[in-house]
């Protein structure tokens, strides 16, 4: 009996462990949840990186052809002239000026039909409202330098004094040389060509001088053309000048009245000091304000001389 009783314990607990493992193996073994997904295969194109996209560039706002901003068109043909040149303080400087060929032709009728009179000054009342935009870039460079009177005054000079010098006269070339030994020797000696800047101009009616329009968009002047456009240029910025003439010297040159000048060169007129500027060559120590290589001479002759332009 006792063995029967310990063979009926034994399969009771050999059941119970068989029942415990089948519900292990059950839960953990065949249970959905657990089992490993198959490994996919790696496609060789997929390892490759991916290029990235490059953004688009924001497009411009579209402007309608209304809203476009027009240019502005000048009704004429266009004159250009460009001085350069380099300052007293040797600073390189350049100055582009614009005009319209009409403009500069009329000022070329009007020179020619100037006969009586002072025929400075109609030249010079024709040629200043087309001057304005002129004068108001040489007084921008002049405060850009921050160019004190003398220097501001001197500054102008050396624009002009810098284009090379062109005898300018009312004759034919042949006449002229037959009148004049002077013009002969010149155009021998002359390494410019004829008609060009650094040459000759003939038939300037009625008195070989150039306007101021025409000075500063042909660049072809000698000292008369030269003295009346400066003149009119610094009495346009509020210089106190004037323009002085001498038939017995063949010459013109101009007086500046500023507070101190380069030398001492000058022209007592109404009680004031107006210091000499020679406008026909540029050097830095001998075409200053008040410097001038003839000043005694001409110092000593001022009888001479006459003020044209005041």
């Amino acid at each position: 009996m006792r063995g029967l009783f310990i063979r009926y314990i034994l399969c009771l607990c050999l059941g119970a462990l068989l029942l415990v493992g089948g519900d292990y193996y059950v839960q953990n073994i065949l249970s959905p949840w657990n089992q490993k997904a198959p490994e996919k295969e790696i496609d060789p194109e997929e390892v490759k990186p991916k290029k990235k996209k490059k953004k688009k560039k924001s497009e411009p706002e579209k402007i309608e052809p209304e809203q476009i901003p027009q240019p502005i068109v000048l009704d004429c043909k266009a004159q250009s002239s460009r001085l350069r040149f380099v300052n007293y303080d040797r600073k390189k400087m350049e100055m582009t000026f614009h005009t319209c060929d009409s403009i500069l032709a009329s000022a070329t009728t009007n020179r020619e039909k100037t006969i009586n009179g002072n025929f400075y000054q109609p030249l010079l009342d024709h040629d200043a409202p087309h001057l304005k935009q002129v004068v108001a870039q040489y007084q921008k460079n002049i405060d850009s330098l921050k160019y004190k009177k003398t220097e501001a005054a001197q500054f102008v000079c050396a624009s002009i004094q810098s284009i090379p010098y062109t005898l300018v006269h009312p004759f034919s070339h042949r006449k002229a040389a037959k009148l004049y030994p002077y013009v002969e020797e010149y155009h021998r000696t002359m390494k410019k060509p004829m008609e060009s800047i650094g040459g000759c101009v003939e038939n300037i009616d009625p008195y070989g001088v150039m306007s101021p329009l025409e000075t500063l968009f042909t660049q072809k002047a000698d000292c008369d053309s030269r003295t009346i456009f400066l003149y009119l240029v610094l009495k346009a910025l509020g210089f106190d000048v004037i323009q002085l003439s001498s038939s017995a010297e063949g010459h013109a040159i101009l007086g500046v009245n500023v507070p101190k000048a380069y030398g001492n060169v000058f022209y007592k007129y109404k009680g004031k000091k107006y210091y000499i500027v020679e406008t026909t060559f540029y050097h830095r120590k001998q075409s200053r304000i008040g410097v001038h290589k003839e000043g005694r001479r001409y110092m000593r002759n001022w009888n001479l001389w006459k003020v044209d332009l005041d």
